[in-house]
């Protein structure tokens, strides 16, 4: 369990072994972050990803599954 408000950089094998764990990869078509907030200063197509149980949940219309192999090749991109 991941707890605390700070922002925390994981190391890539962290970030690794709970993609291979997550039973679902989706990833939305926006950054809803950014998009909320008007953001202009980064690709809103680059942005968060949901992981799990629950990311099976969310509307097709809104995001994409991955792979999990695409999953990881999408999280080496957002930090690149």
């Amino acid at each position: 369990m991941i707890s605390g408000t700070e922002s925390v950089v994981l190391p890539s094998a962290v970030l690794e072994a709970l993609v291979a764990r997550a039973s679902q990869h989706v990833t939305p078509n926006q950054c809803l972050c950014r998009r909320a907030e008007g953001c202009h200063t980064y690709p809103r197509d680059l942005g968060c990803r949901f992981l799990g149980d629950a990311a099976g949940q969310i509307n097709p219309e809104l995001g994409r599954n991955l792979a999990p192999e695409d999953a990881l090749a999408y999280a080496r991109q957002v930090v690149a």
